[in-house]
């Protein structure tokens, strides 16, 4: 049976949500025109402008476009500025527009890093612009059209990103565990993350020795930040 309860657990590993991304969905903000919007999210803080400050900035509810839902910023301009209080890498983002359903071009331009300006093109009212981008400091997206949307903005602390530490030195034990999970060869935390098979957020402190003793069993993944950068483990809780 534990065979079995594992074998499921991994399994649900391979299509959990990727853990240290941060998603911008607008969904603490409310309606109202404005010149920008901010949003903070996992401490990273996202405005959004339009050129020239004019009260063309809105969001909108009720959502249903492929790959967004709920809220998502509306924008009655051409151009949209975003820009990032810390440097990010970006994934995705989704553009919309209620107008042109098919074949309307987005080109999104980043400032920061060595990265490449990208088009998409919209397909049923939407597309999600897949960009990889790193170390961005803000981006403008324009478009031959003066109503878009934006949505689910997917993005990355750049500072937190790249590891510089040697895996080999980093142990956690015992693995798996009833009770306590310490972390051996690691110093500098600045959080310990613990997630679920679906890529919840379960634990986080700052300890080298945490408490999943509440847990279900199964499979999760260690998250810990350091001033050197970050690392993940897996482990299973019995």
């Amino acid at each position: 049976m534990k065979k079995l309860l594992l074998l499921g657990c991994f399994a649900a590993l391979g299509t959990m949500n990727s853990i240290g991304q941060t998603t911008f969905g607008w969904e603490t903000l409310t309606a109202g025109a404005s010149t920008s919007k901010s949003e903070t999210v996992d401490g990273i803080t996202l405005t959004a402008t339009t050129p020239g400050g004019t009260t063309n900035m809105t969001i909108a509810s009720n959502i249903s476009f492929q790959g967004a839902s709920g809220k998502a910023l509306q924008c009655h301009t051409s151009s949209t500025i975003f820009t990032f209080d810390t440097p990010v890498n970006i994934t995705s983002i989704v553009v919309m527009s209620y107008i042109t359903p098919n074949g309307l071009n987005f080109t999104l331009t980043p400032e920061g890093g060595d990265n490449e300006v990208e088009t998409v093109e919209t397909s049923n009212f939407s597309a999600t612009a897949e960009l990889n981008w790193e170390n961005v400091t803000s981006f403008t997206v324009t478009s031959p059209i003066t109503t878009a949307l934006f949505d689910n903005l997917i993005v990355e602390n750049a500072t937190l990103s790249t590891s510089e530490i040697s895996m080999e030195e980093i142990s956690i034990y015992p693995n798996p565990t009833s009770s306590i999970l310490y972390i051996k060869g690691v110093t500098g935390i600045i959080s310990t993350e613990v997630y679920n098979s679906l890529g919840q957020l379960i634990v986080s402190n700052t300890d080298t020795e945490i408490n999943v003793e509440d847990l279900t069993a199964g499979v999760y993944v260690l998250k810990v930040i350091t001033d050197k950068g970050n690392f993940t483990k897996q482990f299973v809780k019995e």
